[in-house]
């Protein structure tokens, strides 16, 4: 029996390759490697059942296989599981690259990365398997008589890109580490994607525990104040801003925790409200600096940049230009005044504190690098040997 592994929802610039999954953009007319003109056939009817907000049948997709694997091949549910693993790690290394300000550009959600695996034989009808409290529903479809509809927060996303280097170095990773060590990692991943998925039917108060959850497994910590030593420890800026001298202060009582770096006391207030929550609460009780959109917009920037310092420190990753520009402006923009920019304040279409901020940092870090190349091949110019 076939099985066919689709992303219907993903829209992608380009096809993406590791030596673990690859990711085939289709549109329709375009090649499908190792297919012939009956398969085809087949693989376009199932494709025919995934429908945009307009009923049309979906013009752009995302096919998956396993490295090793054809695009029909049946999967063992040992191999299907590691693709369920495998999209989770290209799900994160897109939601690691979002651009969160101005136009929608490169933004994505865990929504984009449902994967279905359809398994089939004639195409002609398919089974959907939906689960249950107990066990699972079965029922069958004929492929001309059946249509499934793009959720809401995916139809409108332009096409993106991954971080391929990341992808990379996760899959790696994931190759060569031992099990237990690598279930920190699958978890926390899974647990940053899941949320991130833009639903309505998913409330804030499921994404902060979820987003909490993410940190203290990869950290290893489950309480707030031990987990915010270890952030401090791996998420490393190469200025620290007191939280004393932070905007966002000025609106609250001077404590000991002045002194405090804005990180850390962020991440603090983080993890303690998230106890409410997790504990039985619709609400924080607490004072809280941060309004909880806030609190989890900075969740889902500092976590792709610890990640990713973690996996540099270990030298499996190699931090760009723009990760350390994001991590140097971090603290600045959580202690903030306010994190949107008023209409009022806007000069431009796209204006935002975050670009502020990034901008000139991040023009001082390649400005940096292009020193560090000409001193290297002309060291003459710089008063070299």
């Amino acid at each position: 029996m076939a099985n066919l592994l689709i992303l219907p929802w993903l829209r992608l610039k380009q096809s993406y390759h590791t030596d673990e999954i690859q990711l085939i953009r289709w549109t329709p007319g375009a090649a499908l490697p190792g297919l012939d003109g009956d398969n085809i056939a087949r693989v376009l009817a199932i494709l025919g059942m995934y429908r945009d907000l307009q009923g049309k049948p979906i013009q752009q997709a995302t096919l998956a296989c396993l490295g090793g694997k054809g695009l029909l091949d049946n999967l063992t549910d040992a191999e299907l599981q590691d693709a369920f693993d495998l999209v989770e790690l290209v799900a994160f290394s897109a939601l690691a690259n979002r651009e969160y300000f101005g136009s929608l550009g490169n933004y994505c959600n865990r929504e984009c990365f449902d994967m279905i695996s359809q398994r089939f034989d004639g195409a002609k009808h398919v089974a959907l398997v939906p689960r249950r409290r107990v066990g699972r529903a079965m029922c069958g479809w004929g492929t001309d008589n059946i249509a499934i509809t793009t959720p809401v927060q995916c139809h409108y996303l332009e096409e993106f890109v991954l971080d391929e280097v990341l992808l990379k170095a996760l899959t790696a990773l994931r190759k060569k580490s031992p099990a237990q060590e690598w279930a920190k990692w699958q978890s926390s991943v899974a647990c940053f994607n899941w949320g991130n998925t833009d639903s309505e039917t998913v409330r804030w108060q499921t994404e902060w525990v979820l987003m909490c959850g993410a940190f203290q497994r990869l950290l290893g910590e489950w309480r707030a104040a031990r987990l915010e030593k270890r952030f401090l420890a791996a998420f490393q800026p190469e200025q620290v801003i007191p939280w004393g001298a932070a905007p966002r202060s000025a609106d609250h009582i001077r404590t000991q925790k002045d002194e405090m770096e804005v990180r850390g006391y962020w991440i603090e207030e983080f993890c303690n409200q998230r106890g409410d929550l997790a504990h039985g609460r619709v609400a924080t009780t607490g004072p809280a600096t941060w309004e909880p959109w806030e609190h989890l917009l900075l969740a889902a920037i500092a976590f792709p940049l610890l990640a990713k310092q973690i996996l540099h420190q270990a030298e499996c990753y190699q931090l760009t230009d723009d990760d350390r520009a994001r991590i140097n402006v971090f603290e600045a923009f959580a202690g903030a005044k306010s994190l949107m920019m008023s209409e009022e304040d806007a000069e431009h279409y796209g204006d935002s504190v975050w670009r502020r901020l990034m901008n000139p940092e991040y023009g001082r870090l390649r400005g940096l690098r292009f020193e560090e190349r000409c001193r290297t091949e002309f060291p003459e110019q710089f008063g070299g040997a």
